[in-house]
C-alpha cells in the first residue's frame, strides 16, 4: 500500500486550488475511455456551479453518452479556450469505475479513507477536497457534507494533481464501508485504529503463497482449482491461505478478485464475501513470519542495500520496486487496461479498440518491451535523481530475455489481470460489429466497451435501414413458402443473440443444387467470429470424440455443418447436451478443462433427413426440418452470387 502522509502534507501549497492540468499524471486506462466532458465554472444565485460542456461548446450532460468524448479531444479544447476551466470524467454503469469525493473533512479523516481505498486519488481543483477513483458499483450515489461517491450519473474534475500515486485498484470493500458511512450518517468512530499499511504489496502476497512449501497448493485454489464440496468452500479456503499473509481486508478482496475464483455470487450478494473473510481472519490461527535471519554479503543483498534507506522502506517517491514483481506491476499500470490473462487457457488477452482477441502476435510481448524501455524515463524524472543510478542500472538489466519473461509470468496474477473462460462473452444481448456494439433488446448501436469482455466481432457495419435484395430474392427462390421463410428469418434473428432458450436445431435437406450451403455460407459471412462451421460428424455418433471439438464452440452464436453424411445417425445425447443450454465441459490441447454456457444455435444441412434412433419427444422436438425442394437449373447459377450476397452483409444483418 502506498502511504497517503507524504501526499497530503506536501501538497498544502495547493489549498489554494489546483491551477495547473498534469496530463501525463493522470492514469491511461482513464485516458482510454471515451467518457470525457469540459466544464466552466458559472455562478447562479450568486453561488459558483461547475457546468458540462461539450468540446463543440454546446452543453454536455452526464447522463448522454452522445455528449461525452475522448480525453485528447478535451485536453485539446480546454488547453485552446480560456473561458473553460477543466476537464471531467464521467462515470456510468458502461465503466467499472467509482469516485469517492472527499470534501471538507478532517485531514485525519481524509487520510483514513485514503489509505482504506489504496487506488489513485488525487486533489480537486478547489485545493480542499479529494477524489479517489477505483473500481466498484455503488446501488446508487450518496453523499454527506464529508463526501460523496458515485459509480454510474455523475461526473468528477480531472487534475493530475497526485497525491496517492497508486494505480486505479478493485476496491469494493472501502466502497461498501464508504457508502454505509454515508448512507448511515454516522460519524468517524474515534476509538477506531487507523488503516495501516500492509506488510506487503498484493504480488508479494502472492508470490510468497506461491514459494511457500505448500505453494502448489495454493496456486490450485488461486487459479479456481482444488478439490472442494463447494465453491464457498473454495472461496473460504481461499481467504484463509491469504490470510495467513495479511490481516487487511481490503488487501485480501482485492487477492481474491484477482484469482480464478472470481464468481457473480460475490457481486450478487453484497455481504457474501465480505463475510467469508471475516470468517476466515476469525479463525485464523497463525500469521506469516519473515525470516529474520538470512546470509548477507550477497548480490541481492547489495542490490537491495542500495535501494532503500535506513528505515527498510523503498523511497516514499519511487513508485516502483526495482524488481522483477515492480516490473509486473508497471506493465499492468502502463497497459494493463488492454491486457487480461486466462489461467484456465495459459493464455493473454489483448484488446484491439473492438474486442479482446487471442495473444498469438505476441503484442503482451511488445508491451513488456515498452515497459522496460519506460524505466530509463523514471530515471530522467527529477523527482527521482537520488535513485538515477539504481534505476538506469535496473533499466538495463530488465531487458535480459529472463527478466522481461519474468515481467510477463508475474504480471499474470495481478489485481485486475486474470480473468475467466465464462467472464468473456457473458452478455447474451451483445453483438459486436465494426462500428460498434449492438443492443439486440432495443437495436440501439453504442461504442465498442472494454468491460464488455467481447471476444468476437463480426465484419460487418450495424445499419438499421440497410437492404438486402439479392438475399431476398434468393430466399424467396429456394424458399417459395412464405411461412417457411418467416420461420427462417426468425431463426437467422434468433441467432445473432447469445439465447439458446428454445432449444432448436435447425436441419435443412434436399436433394440436388438447391442453395443450402449458399445461405449457410452467407450467414457464416455476416457473423464472422460469432459462425462456427463445424465438422460434418460433429453430431453424428462416432466411435470417440475429444473435449477439444468442443472448445470452438464457446461465444459462438451459429454453429453450421453442410453436407452431413446420408445415413449417419445423430448423436442424441450431444444433440440435446448442444441445444439444451447446459454447461459444457471442454478444453484444448495442453489446457486444464474449463466449462462454459452454450450460446449458439445448430443450422445443418444435407441431402437427407436426419436418422435418429430415438423416438421421445426430447430429441424430436429439438429438430426442425427446413426442405429445400426447388432445384436450381444450369443456366440460372451465378458464380458470382456469394460475392454479391457477402456485400449485401449489412442489409442480411438487418433483415
Amino acid at each position: 500500500m502506498h502511504n497517503s502522509r507524504d501526499g497530503l502534507e506536501s501538497s498544502a501549497e495547493a489549498i489554494e486550488g489546483v491551477e495547473e492540468l498534469l496530463v501525463d499524471n493522470i492514469p491511461g486506462e482513464l485516458k482510454a475511455e471515451k467518457a470525457w466532458v469540459v466544464w466552466k465554472r458559472e455562478y447562479r444565485d450568486g453561488k459558483p456551479t461547475k457546468v458540462l460542456y461539450q468540446v463543440n461548446g454546446k452543453r454536455a450532460d452526464s447522463t448522454d453518452h452522445s455528449t461525452w468524448t475522448t480525453f485528447e479531444d478535451a485536453v485539446n479544447a480546454y488547453q485552446q479556450d480560456d473561458r473553460l476551466d477543466g476537464i471531467g470524467f464521467v462515470f456510468h454503469e458502461g465503466n467499472p469505475y467509482c469516485g469517492a469525493d472527499i470534501d471538507d473533512a478532517t485531514e485525519d479523516q481524509a487520510r483514513r479513507w485514503i489509505d482504506l481505498f489504496d487506488s489513485y486519488t488525487e486533489r480537486s481543483p478547489s485545493g480542499n477536497g479529494f477524489h479517489i477513483i477505483c473500481k466498484a458499483k455503488l446501488p446508487k450515489g450518496t453523499n454527506r457534507p464529508e463526501g460523496e461517491l458515485y459509480s454510474s450519473g455523475r461526473f468528477f474534475t480531472v487534475t493530475g494533481a497526485v497525491v496517492h500515486d497508486a494505480p486505479i485498484r478493485e476496491a469494493q470493500a472501502a466502497a461498501d464501508e464508504f457508502y454505509e458511512y454515508l448512507r448511515r450518517g454516522d460519524t468517524l468512530s474515534a476509538e477506531r485504529a487507523p488503516a495501516t499499511s500492509p506488510a506487503f504489496t498484493d504480488a508479494e502476497v502472492v508470490r510468497r503463497a506461491e514459494n511457500a512449501k505448500n505453494g502448489a497448493e495454493f496456486r490450485a485454489v488461486y487459479r479456481g482449482g482444488g478439490q472442494f464440496k463447494s465453491k464457498s468452500e473454495r472461496d473460504l479456503s481461499l481467504a484463509r491461505r491469504i490470510a495467513f499473509y495479511t490481516q487487511d481486508e481490503a488487501q485480501i478482496e482485492r487477492i481474491m478478485r484477482g484469482s480464478g475464483c472470481k464468481r457473480e455470487k460475490w457481486d450478487k450478494h453484497r455481504t457474501y464475501l465480505r463475510d467469508t473473510i471475516a470468517k476466515a481472519l476469525s479463525g485464523k490461527t497463525a500469521s506469516y513470519s519473515p525470516p529474520r535471519h538470512r546470509p548477507r554479503n550477497t548480490r541481492v543483498d547489495k542490490e537491495f542495500e542500495d535501494l532503500v534507506r535506513g528505515d527498510g522502506k523503498r523511497p516514499a517517491n519511487m513508485p516502483y520496486n526495482t524488481t522483477d514483481m515492480g516490473n509486473a506491476e508497471r506493465l499492468v499500470a502502463r497497459h494493463g487496461q488492454d491486457l487480461r490473462y486466462i489461467h484456465a487457457w495459459r493464455k493473454w488477452l489483448a484488446y484491439d479498440g473492438t474486442r479482446w482477441r487471442v495473444d498469438d502476435t505476441g503484442e503482451v510481448g511488445r508491451r513488456a518491451k515498452e515497459t522496460t524501455r519506460s524505466i530509463y524515463g523514471e530515471a530522467e524524472k527529477p523527482e527521482y535523481a537520488e535513485l538515477r543510478k539504481q534505476l538506469a542500472q535496473h533499466a538495463i538489466n530488465s531487458e535480459a530475455r529472463s527478466r522481461v519473461e519474468a515481467m510477463v509470468v508475474l504480471a499474470e496474477s495481478e489485481p485486475g489481470i486474470p480473468v475467466r473462460p465464462e467472464d468473456l462473452d457473458k452478455d447474451p444481448w451483445l453483438l459486436n460489429v465494426e462500428n460498434g456494439t449492438v443492443e439486440l433488446r432495443t437495436g440501439e448501436l453504442r461504442e465498442h466497451r472494454r468491460e464488455d469482455l467481447i471476444t468476437k466481432l463480426a465484419p460487418v457495419e450495424y445499419d438499421p435501414d440497410a437492404e438486402a435484395p439479392t438475399w431476398e430474392a434468393v430466399l424467396e427462390r429456394l424458399l417459395p413458402s412464405p411461412e417457411l421463410r418467416r420461420f427462417f428469418q426468425r431463426f437467422v434473428g434468433y441467432c445473432l443473440t447469445g439465447d439458446t432458450s428454445e432449444q432448436v436445431l435447425v436441419f435443412l435437406h434436399g436433394l440436388g443444387a438447391n442453395g443450402k450451403s449458399t445461405i449457410i455460407n452467407a450467414l457464416l459471412d455476416t457473423l464472422g467470429e460469432y459462425g462456427k462451421q463445424a465438422a460434418p460428424e460433429l453430431l453424428t455418433v462416432k466411435a470417440s470424440s475429444h473435449p477439444t471439438e468442443l472448445a470452438d464452440l464457446k461465444g459462438a452464436r451459429l454453429v453450421a455443418s453442410i453436407e452431413v453424411e446420408e445415413g449417419k445417425r445423430l448423436a442424441e445425447s450431444l444433440v440435446k447436451q448442444l441445444t439444451g443450454g447446459d454447461r459444457i465441459k471442454a478444453r484444448r490441447m495442453r489446457e486444464d478443462f474449463w466449462e462454459f454456457e452454450a450460446t449458439h444455435k445448430l443450422l445443418l444441412a444435407a441431402n437427407h433427413k436426419p436418422v435418429v434412433r430415438g423416438a421421445d419427444h426430447a430429441i424430436w422436438r429439438r429438430i426442425k426440418l427446413v426442405p429445400f425442394d426447388v432445384t436450381i437449373p444450369e443456366h440460372e447459377k451465378d458464380k458470382k452470387l456469394p460475392e454479391m450476397l457477402r456485400a449485401e452483409r449489412s442489409g442480411i444483418l438487418a433483415w
